[in-house]
């Protein structure tokens, strides 16, 4: 037998009809290379592909981290999924019946499988409820309001929770899951008098939260009327992280594949109308801003990301967190800026998809981006105020790994600043030592000003190396 107890027969059949090429191109933008195809590693961050795949061989192999195996492998680490549920997922996708043998299974997977289940069962009846002469009413006229097709609505599994407080308790109760389990799925809340529980998502419309493996995670409800708040979301769960998840991830995977793009915007229906209108390589983070997990599940499909953001101090702040993120991603970030009044949803739906596609071309760079803004809030002040104003920027750009593209970027910064670069390398060191500090008092605080001579006064081989790594060569006046 083999692991897992399914027979190592099944195994072979299965590993004989899947083709690792394109489970892997699932996952990984992958380019031709003589015999074989590369790309960049999902499971490290590179900036070169060491990741290659042999469709003759039908296996992977990193030269970078040394991951490496066959299709089995390579799932079961892209996913996190135990070897049988691999071997399950992938024989019913080649069409192979791969049988389920009684095993006992972990307290914790046991409990993974029951609230996928009802997770399952949920959407089910969210769906339902929609669909209801009466109790849907109010979400097809609000979905209506908002441009939503018919057919949209089906493949995104949209559906609406009623105004009641145990709408969803009492119809899977039918179904028998019981109200701790709903508990343990996040669907429902424990009353404050300690004594049973009610419906989390009550007057909402739905939105189903899927995984790339089309596993349900989690829902998102927007309030139909002026409740609040505006948007819920599922708690984290065994199976769902807020912080992980991407909406749409999986409606979007093939297409950012193909076009080697993803487009990430801030809500469900700014994702949704935007798939409505062609641009199927739109994500969404679910009310959070991206995180470092965002970026590494994006890193497996996508070369290049385009953002939006607010033209405001927040947006500039959310710029700034951006760069940190990307900084060594080795993907090219792009930020696109709607007018005034718009979001992602109003604006395709008024201008049209050729005109988010022209805005998208014209969009300048991630850095350009923090730069402008940065330096728009200083271009009245004296020349160290505008120094003082890319401080920031200048931090994150210190820990990039790669010292040409450092330094290219500090020639950037220094022309839009419209000052001598070294200028600008002076103020590099005082930087650097803050960071190493780890003293976020000593952050907020205004650098030094004083010379690199003054800085390393008596120890000049030290200024000396630190002018090398930074500039790539020594200043006449040094």
């Amino acid at each position: 037998m083999g692991q897992g107890l399914i027979s190592d027969d099944i195994i072979d059949q299965v590993k004989g009809r899947v083709d690792i090429t394109e489970i892997v191109s699932h996952h990984v933008s992958l380019t031709k290379a003589g015999q074989n195809l590369k790309g960049l590693c999902p499971f490290h961050q590179e900036k070169s592909p060491s990741f290659t795949v042999s469709p003759s061989k039908q296996i992977f192999h990193c030269f970078g981290c040394g991951a490496g195996g066959n299709v089995f492998t390579f799932v079961t680490r892209i996913t996190g999924a135990s070897f049988p549920e691999v071997v399950r997922e992938l024989g019913r996708k080649v069409g192979v019946e791969v049988e389920e043998v009684a095993a006992h299974a972990g307290s914790q997977g046991g409990q993974a499988k029951r609230i996928e289940q009802l997770n399952h069962a949920a959407a089910a009846w969210f769906t339902q409820t929609l669909h209801d002469a009466r109790a849907g009413a109010v979400g097809r006229q609000y979905l209506e309001s908002r441009g939503i097709h018919p057919d949209t609505i089906n493949r995104f599994g949209i559906g609406v929770a009623p105004a009641e407080w145990d709408g969803l308790i009492k119809a899977l109760a039918k179904q028998g899951f019981a109200a701790g389990d709903l508990a343990a799925a996040g669907l429902v809340v424990a009353r404050d008098s300690g004594s049973g529980f009610y419906d989390r998502f009550r007057a909402r419309v739905m939105f189903t939260i899927t995984d790339l493996r089309k596993r349900v995670v989690g829902f998102g409800g927007r309030v139909l009327g002026d409740g609040m708040p505006k948007y819920l979301n599922s708690p984290d769960t065994l199976l769902f992280k807020k912080g992980q998840t991407l909406f749409a991830l999986d409606q979007a995977r093939e297409a950012i594949v193909r076009t080697k793009t993803v487009i990430v915007v801030e809500g469900y229906f700014d994702a949704i109308a935007l798939h409505q209108a062609g641009l199927t390589h739109t994500v969404a983070t679910l009310g959070t801003a991206l995180t470092p997990e965002h970026v590494q599940a994006l890193r497996r499909f996508a070369e290049n990301v385009v953002l939006l953001f607010d033209p405001d101090a927040a947006g500039v702040r959310a710029a700034l967190r951006g760069l940190d993120l990307f900084v060594n991603s080795g993907m090219g970030v792009k930020v696109i800026t709607l007018p005034a009044g718009e979001d992602p949803d109003t604006f395709v739906r008024k201008a049209g998809t050729g005109a988010f596609v022209r805005l998208e071309a014209a969009a300048p760079s991630l850095l350009d981006y923090a730069l402008d803004h940065t330096v728009k809030q200083a271009e009245a002040g004296s020349l160290e105020s505008r120094i003082h104003s890319v401080d920031g920027v200048l931090r994150i750009l210190q820990r990039s790994e790669h010292p040409i593209e450092r330094e290219q970027r500090i020639k950037i910064v220094a022309e839009r600043l419209g000052i001598n670069e070294s200028q600008l390398i002076q103020r590099y060191p005082a930087l650097m030592a803050q960071q190493q500090r780890g003293s976020v008092a000593a952050a907020l605080q205004p650098a030094s000003t004083s010379s690199l001579s003054t800085l390393f006064k008596g120890v000049p081989e030290e200024r000396d190396l630190l002018l090398l790594l930074l500039h790539g060569k020594l200043l006449p006046a040094d």
